[in-house]
C-alpha cells in the first residue's frame, strides 16, 4: 500500500499550529512574564491564526483548480467518445446518399462536432434563432428562473412588430405575466436615444411585457462588457448575439458551458453596478 506524503502546505499548517500550542502553553503557565512579553504573545497568537487561514485558503484554491482540471479531462473523454460514435453514425449513411447529400452530412457532422466539443451552438439562420428562443422559454416555464439581458433598443437590432419577432415577443410576455420567471434587461443607449420616439416605444414595451428594465449610456460602459447575450439565472444556458455595422443581430452563439455562463453572469453584474445605470420607468 503506498504511503501517504504530506505536501508542503500541509507541512506548514502542523508546523504553525505546534508552535501556536507550544506558545500558548507557556504563556499559560506565566513563563512569558518573567521575560516580561506576556503583552505580545496575544497578537502573535492572531499572526499565526492569520497565515494558518491564508495557507488553508491557498491549499483550498489548489484542491479546487486541480478538481477543475480532473473534471475537463473527463468531459473530454466524454466528448471524444462521443465523436466516436457520431462518425459511426455517419459512416452508416448509404453511399449514394453521402455522393448526393454530401454538403448537408457534413454541414450536420461539424454542427454535432462543435456542440459537442464546445458545449456551444453558433449559427446565423433568424429562423432558427426565433425557435430556440421560444423553445428556451417553454423549456424554462415554471422553472421560477430569472434572465438577465442586455440589448439596444432598435427595431434595427431586434424590437420590431412583423412575423418574424411578434411570437418571440409574446413568447416573453406570456413567460413573465404567467409567473414562469422573470426578464431583466440592460439596454445600452446612445446619445440623444431618450428622446427618440422608436428608442421609447421599445422602452415602453420592456415595461408592458414585465420585464425589469435599465438603460446606460454606451459611452458609460467600458468597451470589455459592451456584449449582446441572454443568460439564464439557474446556469443552464446563455447565449451571446454579434451585430453588423448596421446594428443588426447576424449570428448567435448558444452555449451550456458553466465558465461562459459565468463570464455573462459577471459582466452583467458589472453593468448593475455601474455607477450610471438607471431603472427605466414607462413615460
Amino acid at each position: 500500500m503506498k504511503k501517504s506524503k504530506f505536501n508542503i502546505s500541509e507541512i506548514v499548517n502542523i508546523v504553525l499550529s505546534i508552535i501556536a500550542i507550544v506558545v500558548a502553553l507557556i504563556s499559560f503557565f506565566g513563563f512569558f512574564d518573567i521575560l516580561n512579553i506576556a503583552d505580545k504573545i496575544p497578537g502573535f497568537i492572531l499572526a499565526l491564526i492569520g497565515i494558518l487561514l491564508i495557507n488553508s485558503t491557498l491549499e483550498r484554491k489548489n484542491e479546487l483548480k486541480k478538481l477543475d482540471e480532473k473534471i475537463e479531462k473527463v468531459v473530454s473523454i466524454t466528448s471524444d467518445d462521443n465523436l466516436k460514435k457520431l462518425e459511426h453514425i455517419t459512416s452508416d449513411i448509404p453511399f449514394t446518399f453521402k455522393i448526393i447529400f454530401k454538403d448537408f452530412i457534413d454541414e450536420y457532422h461539424t454542427f454535432f462536432k462543435y456542440a459537442i466539443n464546445n458545449q456551444s451552438i453558433e449559427f446565423s439562420d433568424l429562423e432558427r434563432f426565433k425557435s430556440s428562443y421560444i423553445r428556451t422559454l417553454k423549456y424554462k416555464t415554471s422553472k421560477n428562473t430569472t434572465f438577465y439581458a442586455t440589448s439596444l433598443p432598435y427595431k434595427r437590432y431586434f424590437w420590431v412588430n412583423n412575423e418574424d419577432i411578434t411570437p418571440i415577443i409574446k413568447g416573453m410576455s406570456d413567460f413573465t405575466k404567467n409567473g414562469d420567471g422573470k426578464f431583466e434587461r440592460i439596454f445600452f443607449l446612445e446619445n440623444g436615444d431618450i428622446e427618440n420616439d422608436e428608442v421609447i416605444d421599445v422602452l415602453n414595451k420592456q415595461i408592458e411585457l414585465g420585464i425589469k428594465t435599465y438603460i446606460i449610456n454606451i459611452d458609460k460602459v467600458p468597451s470589455k462588457l459592451q456584449k449582446f447575450f441572454v443568460v439564464d439565472g439557474q446556469d443552464e444556458l446563455a447565449w451571446e448575439v454579434t451585430i453588423d455595422t448596421k446594428q443588426r443581430i447576424n449570428s448567435t452563439t448558444f452555449t451550456t458551458s458553466k465558465s461562459e455562463i459565468e463570464r455573462f453572469k459577471a459582466i452583467y453584474s458589472s453593468l448593475i453596478n455601474l455607477d450610471d445605470i438607471k431603472l427605466y420607468t414607462k413615460n
